[in-house]
């Protein structure tokens, strides 16, 4: 493991602490994550890049006995099923460094478990899975759009695909 990306009140005396990234700017960690993608640039430095995802803002462990109340990291996190918002995270990683930035955040409707992101061109879409929605979002983060549906087990992921080259000239 090359790093971690997280808060260090959660790690103290696990012995990975010194696998932390240092957060620059002031804003809440994702607190469960799904979708992750790995997003490089050429007008990134050497050892930065982008990492995206659907941040659930669902602060569960069940491995461990942790009070998230009381890490500063994690304020306006919810625990389980109800929950007033998940985000889209962009976060800026920069490995020479050692830091992460925030540099893009949505709020969605909230989805404590399953979700995910995409960039569709200058779009987003997100899936909010366990409240049955996605969303597709403009360049501004203008709504242009939301399919909502019900079932018995949540939408895990949604994709927007326009097939050209694979099935359309």
């Amino acid at each position: 493991m090359d790093y971690l990306i997280s808060s260090d009140q959660f790690w103290e005396g696990t012995g990975y602490e010194n696998l932390l990234l240092e957060q620059v700017g002031d804003f809440t960690l994702q607190a469960g994550q799904h979708c992750v993608t790995y997003e490089t640039s050429d007008e990134l430095s050497d050892g930065q890049y982008y990492l995206t995802m659907y941040n659930n803002n669902n602060a569960t462990i069940s491995t461990r006995d942790y009070d998230y109340d009381s890490d500063e990291n994690y304020d306006g996190t919810y625990s389980g099923t109800e929950g007033d918002e998940s985000y889209y995270y962009k976060y800026l990683v920069d490995e020479t460094a050692g830091t992460f930035t925030l540099v893009d955040s949505v709020p969605v409707t909230y989805s404590g478990y399953v979700s995910s992101v995409q960039q569709v061109g200058d779009n987003l879409l997100t899936d909010s899975g366990s409240a049955f929605e996605a969303n597709e979002f403009d360049q501004d983060h203008n709504l242009i759009q939301t399919l909502t549906g019900s079932g018995a087990t949540w939408w895990y992921r949604v994709f927007k695909y326009d097939y050209s080259g694979y099935w359309f000239a």
